[in-house]
């Protein structure tokens, strides 16, 4: 007889519980000692270690599934009528298969749940990014009028010191100037207004984001 425990996964258990409650059933009139369920379910090929353990847990798990008994220093178990309505309805590998499938929609979950965050994160640095460039556009929309206004007063203040100076300038010299001081500003416009308009679709690209990482 083999008394060594065997290491067999909770599928395969489950399967020699089923096996073992589908022959108690069809002898339910009688208990069975336990050398008899192990050469008629397995074979022999289960440890006795093993059948008195799975014939345990199953009284352990569902208490009215079997009775055990001793009869002459023999244990034996035995079906009752509980045990074909649980065959019938669901049984331990059912049970398992459930149970896997219950781990594996958590699992599932757990890792959707991992993706999203992972997007979340992205989605935040890109948010990140645009506002930093968003900071820097607007520094630069700030100090570019001032700095037309600035550059317009020393182009003005120099033209007048000539004036001052050499009365008889040249009006070609002048139109050079103001077209030169009209040139300036209108890039330093233009610039503006680009600038603007990348502040524009970068703050509508954030609240689309921002949107999105709330859903």
């Amino acid at each position: 007889m083999n008394k060594k425990r065997q290491n067999i996964d909770k599928k395969r258990k489950s399967i020699y519980k089923d096996e073992i409650l589908s022959y108690l059933n069809s002898e339910i009139q009688r208990p069975i000692e336990v050398n008899e369920i192990n050469r008629i379910v397995t074979n022999n090929t289960l440890s006795m270690l093993n059948l008195l353990n799975f014939c345990h847990e199953i009284m352990d798990d569902q208490p009215s599934l079997l009775k055990r008994s001793s009869y002459l220093n023999k244990i034996t178990f035995q079906a009752t009528e509980a045990t074909s309505v649980f065959l019938e309805n669901s049984g331990f590998e059912k049970l398992y298969n459930e149970e896997i499938n219950q781990v594996n929609i958590a699992k599932a979950k757990s890792e959707e749940l991992e993706n999203q965050q992972a997007d979340l994160r992205k989605e935040q640095h890109k948010n990140l990014k645009l506002s930093n460039q968003l900071t820097e556009y607007k520094i630069k929309t700030h100090y570019l009028p001032i700095v037309i206004s600035v550059l317009s007063l020393m182009i003005a203040a120099w033209a007048l010191y000539n004036r001052s100076e050499k009365p008889m300038m040249d009006e070609d010299l002048i139109k050079e100037i103001q077209t030169r001081m009209d040139y300036i500003e209108g890039s330093l416009l233009k610039e503006n207004d680009e600038l603007k308009e990348k502040i524009y679709k970068s703050e509508i690209w954030i609240e689309t984001l921002e949107a999105d990482s709330l859903k």
